[in-house]
């Protein structure tokens, strides 16, 4: 199958109506209030931002390749997912969470993690809380709870770090890394674009892998 019939594959169409007919107008779609204006800026806001994203994605920096090529020990880096992050005004939270627990790829694979912010990021407006050296632990168990997350008592507090970034600033992060960000607690939209590597030789796995190791079925896991 060549490259272009890849990218244009059934599940890639799904993803692309989900994130740019669909989520857009989700807020419209619930409440059915058609005169709601704030739910049409965040629909507008929302399309211009996966429009941007995708505009960056397009875009190659050799250092930035460079830096996620090493980060992938020498092998060459493959953007292989890229979306628009939107956190609207008193936007809820994104529980913690690894990354490589929604890709299908061989759990040994390393993946990058690229977050650029629009706009100043701090705790109250929904930057990055990151598990200090979680990479470390591998695959934990994520269950279906306010999203597909680890459960909060599974992440040491003592361990959390915040990552305040300007806009423009870059962060790199593994992909089993926990992760998430909380609620938006101002005024103002959260804007940022999110990027994901891996190897261009990274093998593919079917969800009954991906879950046996990321998913809490048939574990001890209460939360």
């Amino acid at each position: 199958m060549s490259n272009l019939q890849q990218a244009i594959s059934p599940r890639v169409v799904i993803q692309m109506l989900l994130a740019v007919v669909v989520m857009p107008f989700l807020p419209l779609l619930i409440s059915w209030r058609w005169d709601w204006w704030e739910a049409w800026v965040y629909a507008i806001l929302y399309i211009l931002g996966f429009a941007a994203s995708r505009a960056l994605a397009a875009r190659r920096h050799p250092d930035l390749l460079a830096l996620i090529a090493h980060l992938l020990d020498g092998q060459r880096p493959v953007l292989f997912q890229d979306m628009a992050l939107v956190k609207p005004a008193r936007g809820r939270e994104k529980p913690w969470h690894q990354d490589h627990a929604y890709f299908n790829l061989a759990i040994p694979t390393p993946i990058v993690g690229v977050w650029i912010p629009f706009g100043r990021v701090v705790p109250e407006n929904g930057c990055l809380h990151l598990l200090r050296g979680g990479h470390a632990l591998g695959p934990m168990p994520h269950k279906k709870l306010r999203d597909w997350q680890i459960c909060d008592g599974d992440v040491p507090t003592r361990e959390r770090v915040a990552a305040p970034m300007e806009a423009g600033d870059v962060l790199l992060f593994d992909g089993k890394i926990p992760h998430g960000t909380p609620i938006n607690r101002t005024d103002d939209f959260r804007w940022a674009v999110q990027y994901h590597y891996r190897p261009a030789d990274a093998q593919e796995v079917g969800d009954e892998e991906r879950l046996a190791a990321f998913g809490a079925e048939g574990r001890a896991v209460s939360c």
